[in-house]
């Protein structure tokens, strides 16, 4: 075998493949979706089974974890003196299906005893600046950002 020709067939292809190896994507031939094929990936830092979405994983779970721990402290606000099952309810959460709710940021929830214009009245006085809170009837809608 002769090494020099193998190295440089060898060095031809591995340049080939790495410049052909990031497109922009080739057309299906059944539609109009498009392949594309060895897209950069940073593995440790964004995964590409972490990012197939709008959102890495890791984002939306910071978020939800956070929302959850904001609701928790409002809920802190009005459930004090009641006994532990008479809290805010979460009844939607995240969920990419539907808009308002696939960043992890938003949460639906009612409260188990309480009307909902006195728990309202109170979470209002508790509402930071970058947050809404509005109902209807006795389900509260609460986003963050």
């Amino acid at each position: 075998m002769d090494y020099i020709k193998f190295t440089n067939d060898f060095k031809e292809f591995t340049d080939w493949d790495f410049k052909n190896s990031v497109n922009d994507g080739i057309k299906g031939a059944f539609g109009d979706d498009v392949l594309v094929f060895g897209t950069p990936d940073d593995r440790v830092n964004s995964p590409s089974h972490y990012t197939g979405g709008k959102q890495e994983v890791i984002d939306i779970i910071e978020d939800a974890i956070k929302t959850a721990q904001r609701i928790e402290e409002l809920n802190s606000w009005v459930s004090q003196g009641l006994s532990p099952w008479e809290c805010l309810r979460p009844i939607q959460w995240y969920n990419p299906g539907v808009k308002e709710f696939s960043e992890g940021i938003s949460v639906e929830f009612v409260h188990t005893t309480l009307p909902a214009e006195i728990i309202f009245d109170n979470l209002l006085q508790h509402k930071q600046e970058h947050e809404s809170l509005t109902y209807v009837g006795n389900i509260f809608r609460f986003k963050r950002c």
